[in-house]
């Protein structure tokens, strides 16, 4: 199968709310996209379809050209995974015993883990820094520990397509570049297809080789973050005036909002 992620005229929405009209879109194998857009725009219910959480109402999600609702289970989980804003683990579950659930795709049929499923739980705790704190409990650790312990989870299924739910939400600016460095990474080294939820549009900016901007529903722009970024752009999707800088390190679009006026001009 190959890795390419689709919706094709997707149509979804809420008893008091229609969301997507005829909604098609693709992330390519190997591509690293941003999803950015206000609150309310329609970022979460899309991760949402393209994981295969809501079935649209008409149209198709396509997962290398299959519907992914006729995937099995398993294969599913062997080709996307998905990770939440934020876990809640209400037992005392270690480190190595959260990421080795990430295994179930690759167990047997008695559902019983081997000793290469909890060498692969470790693999993937070290490439997130997190192999040393195997042992804790996770509840013991803090918001950007546990969101890498989360990322290590999605890894240990060994999928081809990753999709985040605004994984830096909660998280002080170390850890914030600490996650993106870790998923361009991912990217760069595993050929792995991320999708990412950011309301940060200048780390979405720095990393993302492609932006979807979404307004209500609709797609308001896609492409590379110096064609999505722009001052017209933001503010028909945000009601805010921006100026757009350039990075002067990376080269890539930098925002400076202006101050928010209020109506008479008040500031």
């Amino acid at each position: 199968m190959n890795e390419s992620l689709s919706m094709e005229l997707v149509r979804f929405g809420y008893p008091s709310r229609p969301l997507f009209c005829d909604l098609s879109l693709v992330l390519p194998g190997g591509e690293f996209v941003g999803v950015l857009g206000p609150n309310g725009a329609g970022k979460t219910t899309l991760l949402k379809l393209l994981s295969g959480t809501e079935r649209p109402q008409s149209g198709a999600v396509l997962a290398g050209g299959r519907a992914l609702r006729d995937l099995p289970a398993r294969e599913r989980a062997r080709l996307l995974a998905v990770v939440p804003q934020e876990s809640h683990v209400l037992f005392p579950f270690s480190v190595l015993e959260v990421v080795l659930m990430g295994r179930f795709p690759h167990l047997g049929i008695l559902g019983m883990e081997r000793s290469g499923d909890e060498r692969r739980a470790l693999e993937c705790l070290a490439e997130v820094g997190m192999d040393q704190a195997a042992g804790r409990a996770l509840n013991t650790l803090s918001s950007g520990e546990r969101q890498r312990v989360l990322i290590a989870r999605a890894l240990a299924q060994e999928p081809r397509i990753l999709l985040l739910d605004e994984p830096t939400t909660f998280l002080d600016l170390k850890h914030q570049l600490r996650i993106y460095e870790i998923l361009s990474k991912l990217n760069r080294e595993r050929r792995l297809s991320i999708l990412t939820i950011s309301h940060d549009l200048n780390l979405a900016a720095r990393y993302c080789r492609q932006l979807w901007l979404l307004q209500d529903g609709r797609l308001l722009a896609r492409g590379a973050p110096e064609e999505v970024l722009t001052p017209e752009l933001i503010r028909l999707a945000y009601g805010a005036d921006v100026e757009v800088a350039r990075d002067p390190r990376f080269g890539t679009p930098f925002i400076i909002p202006y101050p928010f006026q209020e109506a008479g001009g008040a500031s």
